[in-house]
Protein backbone atom coordinates (compact mmCIF):
# COMPACT_ATOMS: atom_id res chain seq x y z
CA UNK A 1 0.00 0.00 0.00
CA UNK A 2 1.06 3.46 -1.21
CA UNK A 3 2.37 5.62 1.80
CA UNK A 4 0.04 8.79 1.72
CA UNK A 5 1.70 12.07 2.97
CA UNK A 6 0.26 15.58 3.87
CA UNK A 7 2.08 18.53 2.14
CA UNK A 8 4.36 19.80 5.13
CA UNK A 9 5.58 16.31 4.90
CA UNK A 10 6.43 16.57 1.40
CA UNK A 11 8.15 19.63 1.74
CA UNK A 12 10.28 18.21 3.94
CA UNK A 13 11.35 15.68 1.75
CA UNK A 14 12.05 18.17 -0.82
CA UNK A 15 13.57 20.62 1.49
CA UNK A 16 11.40 23.68 0.68
CA UNK A 17 9.82 25.51 3.12
CA UNK A 18 5.80 25.40 3.41
CA UNK A 19 5.47 28.64 2.25
CA UNK A 20 6.97 27.94 -0.87
CA UNK A 21 5.33 25.04 -0.97
CA UNK A 22 1.61 25.90 -1.12
CA UNK A 23 2.75 28.09 -3.72
CA UNK A 24 3.91 25.56 -5.73
CA UNK A 25 2.18 22.59 -5.27
CA UNK A 26 -0.44 22.78 -8.30
CA UNK A 27 2.19 22.63 -10.48
CA UNK A 28 3.59 19.20 -9.40
CA UNK A 29 0.63 17.59 -11.31
CA UNK A 30 2.92 18.33 -14.47
CA UNK A 31 5.51 16.11 -12.93
CA UNK A 32 3.24 13.19 -12.53
CA UNK A 33 2.41 13.36 -9.03
CA UNK A 34 -1.17 12.33 -8.22
CA UNK A 35 -3.13 15.05 -6.22
CA UNK A 36 -5.33 13.87 -3.50
CA UNK A 37 -8.09 15.71 -1.84
CA UNK A 38 -10.58 14.31 0.73
CA UNK A 39 -13.10 16.48 0.62
CA UNK A 40 -13.56 20.19 -1.28
CA UNK A 41 -12.20 22.36 0.52
CA UNK A 42 -9.55 19.46 2.02
CA UNK A 43 -5.76 19.83 2.62
CA UNK A 44 -3.99 18.51 -0.83
CA UNK A 45 -2.32 14.81 -0.05
CA UNK A 46 -0.25 13.23 -2.00
CA UNK A 47 1.63 9.21 -2.56
CA UNK A 48 5.08 9.45 -1.39
CA UNK A 49 5.95 7.38 -4.55
CA UNK A 50 5.10 10.66 -6.45
CA UNK A 51 6.86 12.85 -4.55
CA UNK A 52 10.31 10.18 -5.48
CA UNK A 53 9.72 10.03 -9.09
CA UNK A 54 9.35 13.84 -9.32
CA UNK A 55 12.45 14.07 -7.30
CA UNK A 56 14.18 11.50 -9.47
CA UNK A 57 13.05 13.69 -12.64
CA UNK A 58 14.38 16.47 -12.16
CA UNK A 59 18.13 15.33 -11.93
Amino acid sequence: MDKIITLKEACEILKISRGYGYQVWPSWRDYGVRVLKMRPNGRPRFYMEDIIKMIEKQK
